[in-house]
């Protein structure tokens, strides 16, 4: 178990039903990941997921103006995709859970008017705190610190990687439903249905 595992779990198991909570337990039971259930979960989560933020030829299927919003789930999705062997995802989980934190940090700079803060200095401007509700400010603040660690720290064990893909996987949907409650703020012009 790695150090941020117990805080990811917490946060999704406050974020989905019991059954979905199960559902990812068992997906990330599976060594290697199981790519396919991973994209059959994300797919019944609605809204922007790996399955339709991209399209056939590789290009992003949002509006250009939303590209700080959506490119990193590209980014998720190229970490977890086409790899020769699931066991390589664990090299690119550090990225998983900065690519999904980024999400969050620009959707908060949507909802701001911000070019560039960081996601803690947008989530306490009070452009920002005003607008949304005090639990889910709160998760998006414990989801910051395990955001800023895979930005930041350095001092795990050598030759260890600092989050599981257990973490990776658990990021990246804890940052699909946290990002759902922002985007009605965020003013997108890009909406993922069906």
């Amino acid at each position: 178990m790695t150090r941020f595992n117990a805080e990811l779990w917490e946060l999704a198991e406050q974020l989905f039903s019991p059954e979905q909570s199960r559902q990812m337990r068992l997906m990330v039971e599976s060594h290697p990941l199981n790519f396919d259930r991973f994209l059959d979960f994300d797919i019944t989560l609605g809204g922007a997921c790996m399955t339709n933020v991209t399209g056939q030829n590789g290009s992003g299927q949002y509006a250009i103006e939303d590209r700080d919003v959506f490119r990193p789930l590209q980014y998720c999705a190229m970490c977890l995709h086409k790899k020769r062997d699931m066991t390589e995802v664990e090299f690119f989980t550090r990225h998983i859970v900065q690519m999904s934190g980024l999400h969050i940090e620009s959707l908060l700079n949507r909802i701001g008017g911000f070019i560039g803060f960081t996601l803690g200095r947008a989530l306490r401007d009070k452009r920002v705190w005003r607008r949304i509700d005090p639990v889910t400010s709160g998760r998006i603040d414990k989801f910051r610190n395990i955001y800023n660690a895979a930005k930041h720290a350095v001092d795990h064990d050598k030759d260890t990687h600092l989050f599981s893909v257990e973490d990776a996987v658990l990021a990246y949907f804890v940052s699909r439903k946290l990002g759902e409650a922002l985007y009605p703020l965020a003013k997108l012009r890009t909406s993922f249905t069906g």
